[in-house]
């Protein structure tokens, strides 16, 4: 047995007294979690979302979503077994079910290998801003790579120390690095101007363009496209169009729900000529009506969209709406069915930017899923 188990088996006898749950937090850069008690048997092929046929190979339809370093989950059972998978459920992903509208928090499985015990957290929250961000074991680029982070990891320590344009952070392990100081966010408890974060929001976005689509992906693309991975454990990187958005409001430090019916629940209705940098397109199926598909405006007449099909066409893009849409966005109507997106779906236009207070709710809620070891 793994240590993460043992030291589990020891939390559960506490939670058995206590009825209190165990947390832990992901210790590795990427975290896949799966709809059923496996992990992934590479190779797997980009652009489409499929693992090439093999003996023991699985399917990305089973890929559920992705955690980042630092995201917090709660232990519901397992680890027992050859397996070592974990049953776990991640409240900072709510989800909305499509067809009940019933909320509850994203349940998957993970190898107990990925995770750390959460211990007390520290006083600065931050965030990493570069899709991949170098933590060294001295304030220089000299020192000793101790691991690389994606953008949208959180990484924290008791005080907030530089040292020659480095922040000194805590890892998981126990141990102390240094990250450049223009890689990282601070997450403070009270947001500021909307419209900074509506910009930071769709930089972020910007640096992700390019990347492939990947079924149930909320992390940036690591590898390059069309290459195989040939780890045991491989980790298929990168976005769908819900993860991307759950991915970049997480690097601003604001919550929403995971999927597409969540996160248009929570989102509010806006006239498409009102739109912000940063609110989003949903498009609702004609015939499920759900909305299944989603795209971030970025101003000046752009959209940004992790859009997925079979073949090169799968990719994270930015098109011009009268291009994607096939009018302009004064034209745009909410409820109006669009019939160039392959097929008609009904557009509707929200945000999550609508007020002050909405904002600093999704701040609060952002820090209180990382706070729940305390």
């Amino acid at each position: 047995m793994g240590k993460i188990f043992l030291a589990l088996l020891i939390h559960c006898n506490i939670v058995a007294l206590t009825s209190a749950p165990v947390f832990l937090r992901v210790k590795d850069p990427v975290l896949s979690v799966w709809i059923a008690p496996h992990e992934l048997q590479g190779p797997f092929e980009y652009p489409s979302f499929r693992n090439p046929r093999k003996p023991g190979a699985v399917s990305l339809k089973t890929h559920l979503t992705q955690l980042l370093y630092g995201e917090c989950v709660i232990f519901l059972g397992g680890g027992d077994g050859a397996s070592g998978m974990l049953h776990i459920s991640i409240p900072s992903q709510l989800y909305c079910n499509q067809v009940t509208k019933a909320w509850g928090s994203t349940e998957g499985y993970a190898h107990e290998r990925h995770f750390a015990i959460c211990r007390e957290q520290a006083l600065v929250t931050m965030v990493v801003q570069a899709v991949t961000a170098r933590v060294h074991a001295e304030p220089s680029e000299q020192g000793a790579l101790l691991i690389s982070l994606p953008l949208g990891a959180v990484v924290q320590h008791a005080t907030h120390e530089i040292i020659n344009g480095y922040v000194k952070i805590t890892l998981l392990d126990g141990n102390s690095g240094f990250m450049r100081c223009c890689d990282l966010q601070v997450i403070s408890e009270h947001v500021g101007d909307i419209a900074i974060l509506r910009n930071a929001l769709c930089e972020n976005a910007k640096k992700l363009i390019g990347m492939p689509y990947c079924w149930g992906g909320r992390s940036p693309f690591f590898g390059e496209i069309g290459a195989r991975s040939q780890s045991d454990y491989a980790i298929p990187t990168s976005v769908d169009c819900s993860g991307v958005v759950s991915l970049l409001m997480h690097s601003i430090g604001l919550f929403v729900p995971r999927n597409s019916t969540g996160q248009y629940a929570v989102a509010t209705v806006v006239e498409p000529a009102a739109m912000q940098p940063g609110d989003i397109f949903f498009l609702q199926s004609e015939l499920a009506h759900v909305s299944n598909h989603m795209l971030i405006y970025l101003g000046d007449g752009l959209v940004f969209e992790a859009r997925g099909s079979d073949g090169s066409a799968s990719s994270v893009r930015v098109s011009p709406i009268e291009k994607r849409f096939g009018m302009r966005l004064e034209a745009l109507r909410n409820n109006e069915y669009i019939d160039n997106t392959h097929k008609a779906h009904r557009l509707l236009c929200g945000s999550f930017f609508s007020s002050q207070e909405t904002v600093q709710h999704r701040r609060n809620s952002f820090l209180l899923h990382l706070g729940h070891a305390n």
